[in-house]
């Protein structure tokens, strides 16, 4: 379960920066931006192989992933994420 916490992270970081948008360029200007993006990168491979997810909802993901980090709050308990997420990948 916790290696599945792992690659759904790391998927989550790699959707945020691509959005779906095959012909978006991002314009590595800060340190910051490179590392996000080196994570998108990377997390993305590794939750294709990990998972073999081929396909994502980016802009859920984004949504998902904005929610945290504006410390929103989150409704859905995540022990009942972990549930589902472990089902689906099962």
């Amino acid at each position: 379960m916790r290696k599945l916490s792992c690659f759904v992270f790391v998927g989550v970081l790699l959707i945020i920066g691509s959005c779906n948008k095959p012909n978006m360029k991002v314009k590595l200007t800060s340190q910051i931006d490179t590392v996000s993006y080196y994570i998108g990168i990377l997390s993305a491979k590794n939750l294709q192989t990990g998972t073999g997810l081929e396909k994502i909802n980016s802009q859920a993901v984004a949504m998902g992933f904005e929610k945290v980090f504006s410390k929103d709050s989150i409704r859905i308990p995540e022990m009942e994420m972990q549930k589902k997420l472990h089902s689906y990948f099962a």
